[in-house]
């Protein structure tokens, strides 16, 4: 008897605990939901639209479509080839797509042009114009974006000129220190990006430990790096450096933030229902032990109870043998008497 309640009492337990794992969801899920809505504020379904379409007292936010050419690089230039790298930032709420730019002046001609073919709000990115230069001196360009219009002054040096051969040789001597800076910076990139692929792994890692690492977002450093690349490609040393120590205090920032991480508590109910499985496990492992016992103990019983009824039986035979012994061995002596 107090066997089968043990048995019962741990099946009441587990159900007891299910139950109460369930109601905790629950009642996270209703404080979640409070928490969201103002206290002075009340919440009526509308029943009226779907995910499609947008409720009649909610309005949609005007479409804002605009940009700004932000940069120009380079500003001095030789005659002949040349590529002109124009820096543009979406300063709309919309995502623009598919940006060229048609760039003229005087000696000017393009003959091909790199597209930015998505551009998100706040983002900025390089348009590429390859084109030609065929006039010396100081020219004004005109870079024409959809229906905006935007100006660029610009200084072309020809190396067959006289007067220009001082100017010459100071860019290219600044073009020399534009290289070796450039390859510094692309080094520190590359440890840079190593760095973020680690601290990356690191936060799976421990969010997957159950670390608190709500508090730590890596996608400015992922713009940055970003950035940093885009302005290398261009030559564009001054824009390189500054998303260049703008990702080194981001990922130093980011870093620290998940070194300090800390473990998440849980609560007793959290633990339980983390453990409900291997509970259940034990728990069931025990039942049927106790089972097993029981009908281990009605096998014994049953048995034990069947040779008492044969040794009965076999007692009661022998003792109707005994008496029929006796009572024929009267008859023969009252006979010889």
């Amino acid at each position: 008897m107090t066997k089968n309640c043990i048995i019962i009492g741990l099946i009441t337990l587990l159900l007891v605990l299910s139950v109460y794992a369930v109601a905790d969801d629950n009642v996270s899920i209703n404080i979640d939901i409070d928490n969201t809505t103002p206290s002075n504020e009340t919440v009526t379904e509308n029943t009226n639209y779907t995910n499609d379409t947008i409720p009649e007292n909610e309005t949609q936010p005007e479409e804002i479509i605009d940009f700004e050419v932000v940069d120009f690089v380079p500003k001095e230039f030789k005659t002949g080839d040349t590529q002109f790298n124009i820096k543009v930032r979406n300063t709309g709420n919309t995502e623009l797509k598919n940006l060229i730019a048609f760039v003229s002046g005087s000696g000017v001609s393009t003959y091909d042009v790199v597209a930015i073919d998505s551009l998100e709000p706040n983002e900025e990115s390089y348009i590429i114009v390859m084109g030609s230069l065929k006039e010396r001196g100081n020219i004004t360009l005109n870079i024409r974006m959809g229906e905006k219009i935007f100006y660029q002054d610009i200084v072309v040096i020809d190396p067959d000129y006289e007067a220009d051969q001082q100017n010459l040789l100071k860019l290219q001597e600044e073009e020399e220190a534009k290289k070796e800076l450039i390859e510094t910076l692309s080094v520190q990139l590359d440890e840079l990006e190593d760095n973020f692929k680690l601290l990356e792994s690191e936060l799976q890692t421990k969010k997957a430990q159950h670390y608190d690492v709500s508090e730590i977002n890596l996608n400015d450093l992922r713009n940055f790096l970003i950035d940093t690349h885009s302005s290398i490609v261009v030559f564009d040393v001054t824009s390189a450096k500054a998303s260049i120590i703008r990702a080194s205090d981001e990922y130093a920032y980011q870093k620290e933030k998940l070194d300090n991480a800390t473990l998440i508590k849980k609560s007793i109910v959290e633990n339980v229902r983390a453990n409900l499985i291997l509970i259940s496990s034990i728990a069931a492992s025990i039942i049927t032990l106790f089972t097993f016992y029981e009908v281990m103990k009605k096998k014994k019983e049953g048995l034990s109870k069947k040779m008492m009824e044969v040794k009965v039986t076999f007692d009661n035979k022998n003792n109707s043998k005994s008496k029929k012994k006796k009572e024929s061995k009267k008859k023969r002596d009252i006979k010889e008497e």
